[in-house]
């Protein structure tokens, strides 16, 4: 999936740790992450570059302060890295790339590196769960937690050919030309009337449809 994701120019190299931990983890919501990394790593390696994910284990000698009140006692800790090739990050910027949603890239075109995904994705868990097939996909531009872009790519990524619509408040030059153009992709303006609505999911169906 990862390969699909981040295209032909960038090589991704993956190195498992010796000596498997154990860990309790959310499988779609722990995808969901390494996706969100790949592709950031990807729009920042626009010439091409080696996206490298690693696996292994650390320990923590002493506890160290996370996020908010809380701290990560010390111990054996399972470890994932994710490293790319590109220029890196300018100096005054890099005490806010931990924040949510910051970007260095235009609107509509990231939501920084995505750490509101850590607190669920419920789209994607139904996906995963519905063992049928998915007609549509419609979902709004700006979400928290995850842009209706990033959105797209997992779900299409897992089924491709999956028609998907749109929805903003904003013009669909938010999104990029080359999401609205592909096949069985539209984009519907807000506000809009339940007929406008039914004509839009008719019409990506039907396009999807006539590639297939």
């Amino acid at each position: 999936m990862l390969r699909r994701l981040i295209e032909e120019h960038v090589e991704l190299v993956v190195l498992p740790g010796a000596g498997a931990a154990r860990v309790r983890v959310d499988a779609g919501q722990l995808e969901q992450v390494l996706v969100n990394l790949a592709v950031n790593a990807r729009d920042a390696m626009p010439e091409g570059g080696t996206l490298t994910i690693a696996t292994g284990t650390e320990r923590l000698e002493a506890p160290v302060a996370g996020g908010g009140s809380q701290e990560l006692p010390s111990g054996e800790y399972a470890l994932l890295s994710a490293r790319d090739t590109c220029t890196g990050i300018d100096e005054e910027m890099l005490d806010r790339i931990f924040d949510p949603f910051f970007t260095t890239k235009q609107d509509g075109e990231g939501t920084g590196l995505g750490l509101a995904t850590a607190h669920g994705i419920e789209a994607l868990a139904l996906a995963q769960r519905h063992e049928g097939s998915i007609d549509l996909l419609p979902t709004d531009v700006v979400m928290p937690g995850m842009s209706g872009r990033a959105l797209a790519e997992r779900l299409t990524a897992d089924r491709p050919g999956l028609p998907v619509l749109y929805t903003s408040g904003y013009a669909a030059g938010a999104l990029g030309a080359e999401d609205v153009s592909a096949p069985g992709t539209g984009f519907l303006q807000k506000p809009f009337t339940l007929e406008e609505l039914t004509a839009a999911v008719a019409w990506a169906i039907a396009a999807d449809t006539l590639v297939a």
